[in-house]
Parts: C-alpha cells; sequence; structure tokens
C-alpha cells in the first residue's frame, strides 16, 4: 500500500489519538521551541532547528500553540 505524504496530513488515528499527523507533529515541534527557549536558546536558532525559514511564521505558530509570542515567553 502507497500513502502520498499529502495523505498523511489528513489520517487521523483512531481512538485517543484524535488528531492529525500534522497536527502531532506542529504540537511536538513547538513543545520543542518552548523548552529551548526556557533553556536560553535565541528565538532565531530556535526557528532555524524546526526547520522554519522565517522568523515571522515561527512566531506566528508559537503565538497560536501559546498564547504568546516567543519573544515574550522568554
Amino acid at each position: 500500500m502507497v500513502i502520498a505524504a499529502g495523505e498523511l496530513t489528513r489520517i487521523e488515528c483512531p481512538g485517543p489519538f484524535t488528531r492529525t499527523i500534522f497536527r502531532y507533529y506542529q504540537e511536538r515541534n513547538m513543545q520543542t521551541a518552548k523548552e529551548a527557549l526556557q533553556a536560553g536558546e535565541s528565538i532565531a536558532s530556535v526557528s532555524g532547528k524546526l526547520g522554519y525559514s522565517s522568523l515571522v511564521h515561527f512566531s506566528y505558530a508559537f503565538k497560536r500553540e501559546f498564547g504568546v509570542p516567543p519573544s515574550q515567553y522568554r
């Protein structure tokens, strides 16, 4: 069985896993970002390590997840 990468973003796991794979990775990345910022890493460094090409995009995703921008979280 072959599944296209685009299909994986729409598959929801049954049972207690009610989020898409894309959402799971997004939550995991944001948790990693939060921990790195708490450890004193720069926003630019964290953003780059997580693969964001833009600080603006990273800041938007972080604020959407935690309710505050990364600059205020530190």
